[in-house]
């Protein structure tokens, strides 16, 4: 999958994060309320904590928290969006690198980033990522919900192959956060297509296997 579409993090599931198809600035210089994340973790250990959304570092940029909203000890969080200025010197292309040839983007200019959704405990350290998908392990069939944000209304259509997978790519973005659904399906093959909202079926899971991923410079909440 194109590295702009993805973080970094080892595993299928590391496509994420975190929640909301996109809110917008809409015409007339009316703004909407700020795009939400907001859900039940499953599996959460009953203590109350913070959730951070993030992006993927970019060369020697480290990944640093953007917004920061709460999770009780039910697991209920919500979570604001980064704004556009926040995201700003993340983007990227999502023709280039490993996808470049077989993808189709339009307008050229488009940059696009996806959303890392981290939740620290009470303590103040990394519990994991916690990701909107349809089962409890990312198999064939498993359906993951991936936020995106576009500096632009655009497409990006084609296949990305690389990193293993056959992958279809039918996004139709709009500026802003937008949500899309990474499904693998048979053998080495995978899609990743835009929705307008996530499966109804899709719930939050927290892999705790991603805290060895995030000791990369993250800051916890206050640092």
């Amino acid at each position: 999958m194109n590295e702009h579409f993805r973080p970094t993090a080892p595993g299928l599931s590391r496509i994420l994060p975190a929640a909301l198809a996109g809110a917008l600035v809409a015409c007339g210089g009316l703004t909407q309320p700020v795009p939400t994340v907001a859900g039940i973790v499953e599996g959460w250990p009953a203590e109350a904590g913070t959730v951070q959304a993030t992006l993927p570092a970019r060369g020697d940029r480290p990944t640093v928290p953007l917004s920061q909203g709460a999770i009780n000890a039910a697991g209920r969080f919500s979570l604001p969006l980064p704004d556009p200025a926040s995201v700003e010197p993340f983007l990227g292309g999502p023709g280039t690198g490993e996808c470049g040839s077989g993808l189709t983007v339009s307008p050229t200019g488009l940059r696009t980033v996806s959303l890392l959704v981290t939740v620290f405990n009470a303590s103040g350290r990394a519990a994991g990522l916690i990701e909107q998908r349809t089962t409890v392990a990312v198999r064939e069939g498993s359906r993951v919900v991936l936020r995106l944000y576009a500096d632009r209304a655009g497409t990006v259509t084609g296949t990305c192959v690389g990193r293993g997978l056959n992958e279809r790519l039918d996004l139709w973005l709009v500026w802003g956060w937008n949500t899309a659904v990474f499904e693998k399906t048979a053998g080495d093959t995978a899609s990743l297509t835009s929705v307008a909202q996530p499966p109804a079926d899709a719930r939050w899971f927290l892999d705790p296997a991603t805290v060895q991923a995030l000791r990369f410079g993250l800051p916890g909440p206050g640092r």
